[in-house]
């Protein structure tokens, strides 16, 4: 990648590569200006190897750009991800006059994603209200794990914290303060001057659980301080 790095329009297209030069002008922060597709070469994706620096007192993380509202993670079917001391976030508690243009989770997953300790996936205000964009921090249409690691501050109409419609195979960590927003419009009907007739509630303020969906929760996993119209915890549907 020849790319600097340093501008909106000058972006690389790597995580490993942003991390590369986040290292070398010693700040504390990577920009997501659009989605970030993860490949083979792209196994874990952690900062936890810049914490032997002197100057090891930074929090890095992995930021939406101000100016992009869509996923800025996705990991296509046969692939895989683990995030291993890693902050990822929506830009939301500091952005917060721009939440209502944000249309999609921070994560898409339609491979394998594992997230483990030290990972936190927070300040994602999804307002998207139809099908196939779901989630505050995470839609799984594939395989998710989750040993560890904190889910929070995150909202969504349908799955505050995580959408599921895959398999989610929770034991460890904490999805906490996530909350169910808006009302979901996918299913409604319109009237004669193109006005929803029927609107169905915001669920699953933590999790999401859709039809087609498993999910198993064992360990230490921790669902708690999340809201919702329905199902405030999780929600099937």
């Amino acid at each position: 990648e020849g790319n600097s790095g340093l501008a909106a329009d000058d972006a690389v297209k790597s995580f490993n590569k942003a991390k590369e030069l986040l290292k070398e002008a010693e700040y504390d922060t990577i920009y997501v200006t659009g989605a970030v597709t993860v490949n083979s070469f792209d196994s874990e994706w952690t900062f936890g190897d810049l914490d032997g620096n002197e100057d090891n007192n930074k929090h890095y993380k992995l930021q939406r750009y101000l100016k992009y509202f869509g996923a800025l993670v996705k990991v296509p079917s046969g692939t895989e991800l683990t995030l291993k001391d890693i902050i990822i976030d929506g830009g939301g508690s500091e952005l917060n006059t721009r939440d209502t243009s944000v249309t999609d989770p921070l994560i898409m997953n339609d491979g394998k994603l594992t997230i483990t300790s030290g990972s936190v996936l927070r300040n994602n205000h999804n307002v998207y209200q139809d099908v196939f964009h779901e989630g505050g921090a995470v839609r799984n249409a594939g395989t998710l794990i989750m040993n560890d690691g904190t889910i929070e501050a995150n909202s969504a109409v349908s799955g505050g914290g995580v959408f599921n419609r895959g398999t989610f195979a929770f034991s460890g960590g904490k999805i906490i303060n996530n909350a169910g927003k808006g009302m979901h419009k996918s299913s409604g009907t319109l009237d004669k001057n193109g006005n929803y007739k029927k609107e169905i509630f915001n669920a699953g303020g933590g999790v999401f659980i859709a039809n087609s969906g498993k999910m198993t929760m064992s360990g230490s996993a921790e669902i708690s301080g999340n809201t919702a119209k329905i199902g405030g915890g999780i929600s099937l549907g």
